[in-house]
């Protein structure tokens, strides 16, 4: 099998697992399905591609918030972009090597030699003989600190920094000679930036939730992926993960630096493996919609009522556990029916990803 059929093959499976624990988090009473699977109009695929990209934000701004983002911080940075700003995450971290002490020890060799001493034949003495080996070890201080900060512009003015969370440590390290073993300042020893302007300029002014939308009368909207605001969405997305990367391979290398070679950190805690990823492609079976109006424009207004409703328990649950996702509905602007998840549900395999 090629590598390509090995890929799409692991990445079918791992939509099917993810599928599997959206039935467990949303319970019987929904059925979610895949767009193939289910009878939809070429409005859905826009609907899809708007919450998709709406639970991709409100989950990046969930886990700055676990982070230490806290809601004040958010309202500044929203205004910020608001002014026409550009908004970036900075990680920078310094390291320090200094010289603490010279140890000087003897080692026992645990193999003795025992020699003996005879007399006509009969033993007289014997003698035991070991090696000591004298060792030097020169000890020195590991001092490393990083700090995430949000900076407005180029951050030049102490009031356009926010720190949104900072850590230090320092560890003993040994060597065999006078040399050390990293250079005794790299200042700084990390240094990432990545723009976020996107992400916070598609938060709504009140809720602080994601409003993403896309512009359908726009000459230059083509389809449901093919258009300006996905595409800027996209560029934002992956230029947040190269950002994370970064990030987190310097804080690996990091972990890896273990003084004691007795005592090992298990890495694989730190994968991200077991976390439930909420941004999954699914509609709900079209029996669920129920009945359908006679007339179109009681079918808005059916569409618009229940969008209000889960807009509504978007805000009463993002009260206490960080930012939830919600569709962009325009306000007084009917909503064609859609298969598309609630925006309830949506936040329940949000809530899920938290947990």
């Amino acid at each position: 099998m090629a590598s390509s059929e090995m890929a799409m093959v692991r990445f079918h499976s791992k939509l099917e697992r993810a599928l599997d624990k959206v039935r467990v988090i949303l319970g019987q009473t929904k059925s979610p399905c895949w767009p193939a699977d289910t009878h939809h109009q070429y409005q859905d695929k826009f609907l899809l591609a708007e919450c998709l990209t709406n639970v991709a934000a409100a989950s990046q701004l969930n886990c700055l918030v676990q982070i230490g983002l806290a809601e004040e911080q958010r309202r500044q940075l929203f205004k910020w972009v608001a002014e026409g700003n550009v908004v970036s995450l900075v990680f920078r971290a310094e390291e320090r090597c200094t010289f603490n002490r010279k140890v000087e020890r003897e080692e026992e060799d645990p193999t003795k030699r025992v020699q003996e001493v005879s007399v006509a034949g009969a033993v007289q003495a014997a003698l035991t003989s070991k090696v000591v080996t004298k060792v030097t070890e020169y000890v020195w201080d590991l001092k490393m600190s990083y700090e995430l900060q949000a900076i407005c512009g180029v951050g030049d003015n102490p009031s356009h920094r926010l720190s949104v969370t900072k850590r230090s440590g320092k560890a003993e390290l040994k060597t065999s000679t006078d040399a050390p073993p990293r250079p005794e300042a790299r200042i700084p020893a990390a240094s990432h930036h990545c723009n976020v302007s996107w992400l916070l300029g598609q938060l709504g002014p009140e809720s602080l939730t994601p409003h993403f939308k896309v512009k359908r009368e726009d000459p230059k909207c083509h389809t449901p992926r093919r258009n300006q605001e996905v595409e800027a969405a996209c560029r934002h997305f992956a230029e947040f993960r190269t950002w994370v990367s970064l990030v987190t391979d310097y804080l690996g290398a990091m972990l890896r630096i273990q003084p004691d070679p007795s005592k090992k950190l298990d890495m694989n805690a730190l994968s991200s493996q077991g976390i439930f990823v909420p941004v999954v492609p699914l509609f709900q079976e079209e029996e669920e919609q129920g009945e359908k109006p006679a007339d179109g424009g009681s079918a808005a207004a059916a569409a618009a009522e229940q969008a209000a409703t889960s807009s509504a328990s978007d805000v009463e649950c993002g009260a206490g556990s960080g930012v939830l996702s919600c569709l962009a509905v325009a306000q007084n602007q009917p909503m064609p029916a859609s298969v598309c998840l609630g925006s309830s549900d949506i936040n329940l395999l949000l809530v899920e990803e938290a947990r």
